[in-house]
């Protein structure tokens, strides 16, 4: 109930769904306090690869934001997913977390293509979670997010 509320606000608040993106790169949430999380609007809570599909637009906007800060980045998508666990006698849900792997983009016309591969990445994980007898029956997405961080090439 109070996640429904959650999400009329943030679409009153939000064209896009998401809040807008930090004006600097450091945070307190990545190693070495360079990263940056994008959260996206839930659009069908019952439907993972829906929502990711539905928000593939929002993303690639959001990354080339992004690339125009820094000329390389990595990145990846992660959902946090409500599921029932079958042998559970509680009925009680828990909430797994499910997500592609990391992407690097060095240029702005690989974003599109970029963002298709992690979708598939994000559904793939569930699916093979749930094939590999996880017990798992899914509920809803909770939370769809990209963190973004600085590309940094180690040299050996």
């Amino acid at each position: 109930m109070k996640k429904d509320r959650f999400n009329q606000q943030r679409r009153r608040l939000y064209k896009d769904g998401a809040p807008p993106p930090p004006t600097t790169w450091e945070t307190k949430t990545a190693v070495g306090g360079y990263a940056r999380i994008h959260e996206f609007f839930i659009t069908d809570e019952y439907d993972l690869q829906m929502t990711l599909l539905k928000n593939k637009v929002n993303m690639v906007k959001r990354l080339s934001k992004d690339m125009e800060d820094l000329p390389r980045i990595k990145w990846y998508v992660g959902a946090y997913i409500r599921c029932q666990v079958k042998d559970n006698e509680d009925n009680e849900s828990n909430v797994r977390y499910a997500r592609c792997s990391p992407i690097t983009t060095l240029r702005e016309d690989e974003l599109e293509e970029h963002v298709r591969e992690a979708i598939l990445g994000v559904t793939n994980s569930f699916d093979i979670a749930v094939d590999e007898g996880s017990s798992m029956l899914f509920e809803r997405v909770e939370k769809l997010e990209i963190r973004v961080a600085k590309l940094s090439v180690l040299r050996g």
